[in-house]
């Protein structure tokens, strides 16, 4: 027999096994990981029933949740922390401040008292968030690749004033603008933050 008949064996033998049984343990961890982070999601979903959400969001990384029901006039931001779940309620009076937050720069901030402010984004994508707030400002920021997009509250509160919340997967290399990930990312931190306008509009009504 030659020597590349002894090779070929040699592949099919050692190297093809080890390759396969690598694959499938690969496969089933990462089966594994989403089981887990099936799990606490829908730990997530049916925390607190009794509050009757209106609508809620689940953070990309299953460990947050955010829920507001306009009737009781109250926001909650439920968060996970090792096996516990904490609970923060802000009423919508308290709330002071939103902002979308993309890759660290301003896009668009509301304020109590105040209308919409801030930076603009431009041709980000088509319709939704670049649609309500648009993209003929000299300010407006193009941007093909994101790698952050997060909603930040200020709650008048001295404890802890700040809460954000994200609504993009961590990713280093960054999403296309694109990418319907960032697409969807876009329009729920663009539903979020109206919630939050809403909200701060219906409290200046009843202060007044």
């Amino acid at each position: 027999m030659d020597t590349m008949y002894w090779i070929i064996l040699f592949l099919l033998c050692i190297i093809l096994p080890i390759s396969i049984i690598w694959s499938i343990h690969a496969t089933n961890k990462g089966k594994t990981m989403i089981k887990v982070d099936e799990q606490i999601k829908n730990e997530l979903i049916n925390l607190d029933k009794e509050f009757q959400a209106d609508k809620f969001f689940i953070n990309p990384f299953s460990n947050e949740k955010i829920a507001f029901n306009k009737d009781k006039n109250l926001f909650k931001i439920y968060t996970k922390t090792g096996n516990n779940y904490s609970e923060i309620s802000i009423p919508f009076s308290k709330v002071i401040e939103s902002t979308i937050i993309i890759d660290d720069q301003t896009v668009v901030k509301a304020e109590r008292g105040n209308q919409i402010t801030g930076a603009l984004i431009g041709g980000l994508v088509a319709g939704g968030i670049g649609a309500i707030i648009g993209g003929s400002s000299p300010n407006a920021i193009n941007q093909k690749v994101l790698k952050k997009v997060r909603l930040k509250i200020v709650n008048d509160d001295f404890d802890c004033p700040n809460y954000y919340i994200d609504f993009l997967p961590f990713n280093e290399k960054g999403y296309s603008n694109t990418d319907q990930i960032t697409i969807t990312a876009i329009k729920e931190v663009e539903y979020w933050q109206s919630i939050f306008e809403l909200a701060m509009r219906k409290a200046n009504k009843v202060a007044q």
